[in-house]
């Protein structure tokens, strides 16, 4: 907050500087003579500039701090996040929506549960009632249910529906809302490149002027190779044993919801950002749908519905490709039209009583190891702890959740929970999972010799951990890296 503070006081103070220095330039000028009134002229000539860019830089401070309010495609913007809380309202159960979820179905409606991602859960509209599970025609009849959150992938869906199963959640039509890039978590390299993609950004402009941060992040977009390339690394994914194993995963989403006696149906949603004739994702369009027939389920592909005009027409804005507001309109008449295929009848509706317990929040091994990030973050070590410990309980050939809790358990500011014996079984087997141009594993590892006192082998560790890093390009990780160093070379453990 100071930070931010600080650079809005110098974007704010530098136009009436320059201003200040420019009118004084003037004044003088007409005051002196000969090469004195040159000098005094060619000053004036560069504050001109000076001021009109200080006046600019001023002025979009000003937007984006105050007036500007939208989402990007990934929410990695100081605006993106603030749009986040503003207009991202969760229910009881922790899920997107101004109505409740109970447990039991509701007597005389169907029950529909859509199960997805951040395009079911609205990414980019501000009103949850834009989406197309609010938007269903007849809507009145349904009890809709929207399980979905922004970065849920298929391994979370999959842990949904097995948590829905043992709080004896009801089902009636279970609606997969599948993205392509709902493959992502079994990608290879898939966590890597989420950690680039996601670091924060050095640089105290870039942290704590909305102006310059969202100028950085546009910028990414369109030539960090991880940003710009996610889509052809999707694509990608849906080819030999990555795509064999995601088949057996959507097939277990099915089995889970047939068994607790849900009716099946997947509805596919396309990039709506890249239609066209030069679509990539046309043969996994065609993939999936020839192995949703196979297996007999209900499906319903968006892709050609949303053809009918080009993409930009469909995006929330250009730097996020989510479906905007008409597009939601378009998918919620398609889709009410498939949920009546072979719709089953509802229940007879008893007389009232009361709605039930409600659904329990859910929370995902990935849930659990963001929230214990965050509480690192806030210097809540012992909660922290706890989260990665039970995330890795569901995970344990996670090498990233294996490599956060090693580094808090060799670095922690608080020694009742600094462990360095079992910081170093955890960094090395994060190091055995990951592949070895991880610098960020090796720098862990460092840490965790250290803490244990085997100094020698920190810096080792710590010397491959900033090569890697040089030569992987990551400067800052290297800086960081080198920094640490010279406390291993002096005898000290890191403390962060």
């Amino acid at each position: 907050m100071k930070g931010d503070v600080l650079a809005c006081t110098i974007l704010a103070l530098a136009p009436l500087v320059s201003a200040a220095a420019l009118a004084g330039l003037i004044r003088f000028s007409r005051r002196a003579d000969g090469r004195r009134r040159d000098a005094v002229t060619w000053l004036a000539r560069i504050m001109i500039p000076v001021f009109l860019v200080s006046a600019g830089l001023a002025a979009g401070e000003a937007y984006f701090r105050f007036f500007h309010d939208a989402s990007d495609s990934y929410g990695l913007s100081r605006v993106a996040r603030r749009w986040f809380e503003r207009h991202w309202r969760l229910n009881r159960s922790g899920f997107r929506d101004d109505a409740e979820y109970t447990i039991q179905c509701a007597p005389g409606r169907r029950r529909i549960t859509f199960v997805g991602d951040s395009f079911t859960a609205g990414h980019g509209l501000a009103n949850v009632r834009d989406r197309f599970a609010n938007r269903l025609p007849d809507g009145r009849a349904y009890e809709v249910h929207v399980l979905a959150k922004a970065g849920y992938d298929t391994g979370e869906m999959l842990e949904l529906l097995q948590d829905l199963r043992a709080q004896g959640y009801g089902m009636d039509e279970v609606v997969l809302v599948y993205v392509p890039n709902d493959i992502s978590d079994i990608a290879p390299g898939h966590a890597r490149m989420n950690r680039r993609i996601f670091a924060r950004p050095a640089g105290f402009w870039v942290n704590h002027s909305l102006l310059f941060n969202t100028l950085y992040h546009r910028g990414r977009a369109r030539t960090d190779p991880d940003v710009a390339g996610y889509y052809r690394y999707v694509e990608k994914a849906y080819s030999g044993p990555t795509w064999e194993e995601q088949q057996r995963r959507l097939l277990a989403l099915r089995d889970l919801a047939e068994s607790q006696g849900g009716r099946f149906r997947v509805v596919t949603f396309p990039f709506v950002q890249g239609l066209g004739a030069g679509n990539e994702f046309r043969a996994v369009h065609a993939k999936l749908a020839t192995f949703w027939t196979g297996q007999g389920v209900p499906h319903l592909d968006l892709l050609g519905v949303f053809e009918s005009a080009p993409g930009r027409r469909w995006t929330v804005n250009r730097y996020d490709a989510h479906p905007n507001a008409a597009a939601h309109a378009l998918a919620a008449e398609a889709i009410g039209a498939f949920l009546q295929t072979g719709a089953r009848p509802a229940a007879p509706a008893p007389s009232a009583g009361p709605a039930g317990p409600l659904l329990q929040p859910i929370l995902t091994t990935k849930e659990r190891a963001q929230r214990g990030a965050a509480e690192l973050a806030q210097s809540r070590f012992a909660e922290a702890v706890a989260d990665w410990r039970i995330a890795l309980a569901a995970r344990p050939d996670s090498a990233e959740i294996l490599n956060n809790l090693a580094w808090i358990l060799a670095t922690c500011r608080d020694p009742a929970l600094r462990d360095g014996a079992e910081a170093i079984l955890l960094a090395e087997r994060a190091c055995a999972l990951a592949t070895p141009d991880e610098a960020g594993f090796r720098d862990t590892l460092a840490a965790a010799y250290a803490e244990a006192g085997r100094f020698d082998e920190a810096i080792r560790a710590a010397e491959l951990a900033r090569d890697i890093a040089r030569h992987a390009g990551d400067e800052a990780l290297a800086a960081r890296t080198e920094q640490r160093l010279v406390g291993y070379r002096r005898g000290r453990p890191w403390r962060d």
